[in-house]
């Protein structure tokens, strides 16, 4: 066989191996050798490419010191023994198809660590489920109904019966009839953590009227509406206990004379102390507020209407839509 023939036979031979050894490699690789594997791999890449750069270079610099010696009639200077096994092609091929393995195999194991490192950091990767808590927000969104959480009355525990040897049953001794409960009966029942404005009634006040409305199309069914004559109506109710007032502001789509209006309402504790800003509302244009009631015992809502160009008074309705207090 000529020289050029067995040199790419064994540099097809030599590849082969390299991918041969490669696939066992990564086959009988386990997490705990995996990093150092990936150290090796990493450190044979970079050795690769830099014996790739220096078989290049020094074929290079034969091949120019052989042609610029037959250039001028010089006698060229033989290549030495090693450089001679193989052509200039089959050395590139054979170093450049050798880093490439290296690299692929060091991509590969580094993948390996990396999805090993993510394995161990989160354990639904292992095939154990993990439940999430569920968490459930008090707060409603605009436009839904939130009805009070249902009271729990306490479950009487049941006596153990047993019977004596006289066939007569028996209480357990250990039962207690002092234990069945600490609550005072004369106590008042404790508050629900979350109320609606229009199940509660006002102290005092303007006229107002419970049930849905609408701002710009989508529906509030349980809202508070509210009368807002050219001079400033009031209305009051009992809020003692509940620390936060949620709810939306607007001026109903069907409301009478509402065109051109402005309805500002204005909230105050029971010490005439106003409770953040004045809220302006119009036809198409609601707000959504959430107001702080600590300290807060009755509250006071004043609404007022007025023309949003003459500024002369207007009377016309304004409403809280799914008007809410929370504790």
């Amino acid at each position: 066989m000529p020289r050029n023939g067995k040199g790419a036979l064994f540099v097809l031979v030599a590849l082969l191996a390299a991918l041969v050894a490669a696939i066992v490699t990564l086959s009988g690789e386990g997490e705990a050798n995996a990093v150092p594997m990936l150290v090796e791999t990493a450190l044979m890449a970079a050795a690769m490419v830099v014996l790739t750069g220096v078989t290049s270079y020094k074929l290079w610099r034969h091949d120019r010191e052989q042609r610029m010696a037959l250039e001028s009639g010089l006698m060229t200077r033989r290549v030495p023994a090693p450089w001679r096994w193989l052509s200039r092609r089959q050395w590139n091929t054979l170093t450049v198809g050798l880093t490439a393995i290296v690299t692929l195999t060091s991509a590969l194991t580094g993948l390996h660590v990396r999805n090993a490192d993510g394995t161990s950091a989160n354990p639904t990767a292992t095939g154990t489920p993990m439940t999430a808590p569920v968490l459930v927000d008090p707060t409603p969104t605009e436009g839904s109904v939130v009805t009070d959480p249902p009271s729990l009355s306490p479950t009487p525990e049941s006596t153990d019966l047993s019977p004596d040897p006289a066939g007569n049953p028996t209480e357990d001794p250990t039962d207690d009839p002092t234990d069945a409960g600490t609550t005072d009966p004369t106590d008042p029942p404790p508050l629900p953590a979350i109320r609606y404005l229009d199940e509660i009634d006002k102290i005092n006040g303007g006229w107002s009227q419970g049930g849905p409305v609408y701002f710009s199309g989508r529906e509030y069914p349980r809202s508070v509406t509210l009368d807002c004559e050219s001079s400033t109506d009031y209305f009051v109710w009992e809020v003692a206990g509940y620390r936060t007032l949620k709810a939306t502001i607007g001026v109903d789509d069907d409301t009478h004379d509402a065109i051109g209006g402005i309805a500002e309402l204005i909230f105050y504790d029971q010490d005439g102390h106003q409770l953040g800003k004045p809220v302006d509302v119009s036809l198409g244009h609601s707000k959504p507020i959430s107001l702080s009631l600590a300290g807060v015992v009755q509250l006071r809502v004043t609404c007022a209407g007025h023309d949003s160009k003459t500024h002369d008074g207007r009377s016309f309705t304004a409403a809280l839509g799914n008007g809410q207090i929370f504790q």
